[in-house]
């Protein structure tokens, strides 16, 4: 099983798709005719559905690969869309002043500088990440940005699991965290099993983000409002943040 197929496995047995949809859409409907970027588009979760329905979104990942699973997806859709293959520090000198709004959604800022290992820069990479988003805004645009919840971003073990049986297979994932605060440092460690068989095991990193450090990053790359709201069937904790 690849990254992809093994990252829209898991969104799609963890969330309820349809309750998700109409939660983000609560706070997102009132840009569906304006510019829209979704800088962390992947596999297409929710986005495609909303570029079905009308929403003008400009897609853009950093993953090859992501990028052939979106366009896999679209064309299954009946969509002709492509992402651009983009890191998030390309974005304001591709798109300045673009969008009306930028989303990035799946608490995907976290990883800017880890992912497949850990990295001690990963704040200043965080950084410059969200002072892209700010470049591509228009004056008075927002930034749609979710990250670990409150509730959970202090635990130094959580753990994880969903079984569903999908298409004839007994889907099992497992996923553990641990938390090193003083390294900064969040550790995953998903296994996933497909009828008890292990097919993907893999260890990646992220940034320790508390939710007042987010904020003032915010703050000094020039956002003048950080805003949390709340998105129903959503796991993280969103925020709306305004040029």
């Amino acid at each position: 099983m690849n990254l992809p197929k093994l990252w829209q496995t898991c969104i799609e047995i963890s969330y309820d798709k349809k309750a998700l949809q109409r939660g983000l859409e609560s706070q997102i409907k009132k840009y569906k005719h304006k510019e829209i970027l979704d800088c962390a588009s992947g596999t297409g979760f929710l986005t495609l559905d909303l570029i079905a329905k009308g929403y003008n979104i400009t897609c853009s990942d950093g993953s090859e690969a992501m990028i052939r699973a979106f366009v896999k997806n679209a064309s299954a859709m009946g969509l002709r869309t492509k992402p651009h293959k983009l890191k998030w520090s390309q974005l304001g000198a591709r798109f300045p002043g673009q969008f009306d709004l930028v989303i990035c959604r799946g608490s995907s800022l976290i990883y800017a500088g880890g992912w497949d290992r850990p990295n001690k820069n990963n704040g200043k990479i965080i950084e410059k990440a969200l002072l892209n988003f700010y470049q591509c805004l228009k004056p008075g645009g927002v930034l749609y940005v979710d990250t670990t919840s409150s509730k959970m971003i202090d635990r130094e073990l959580e753990v994880n699991r969903y079984k569903e049986k999908t298409n004839g297979a007994l889907i099992d994932f497992s996923e553990t965290v641990t938390l090193d605060k003083i390294k900064k440092l969040r550790t995953w460690e998903p296994i996933m099993k497909v009828n008890n068989k292990i097919v993907y095991k893999f260890k990646r990193y992220s940034h320790y983000l508390p939710h007042l450090e987010l904020r003032q990053i915010l703050n000094d790359c020039g956002f003048r409002s950080v805003k949390k709201v709340k998105v129903d069937a959503e796991h993280y904790d969103v925020f709306m943040v305004t040029k």
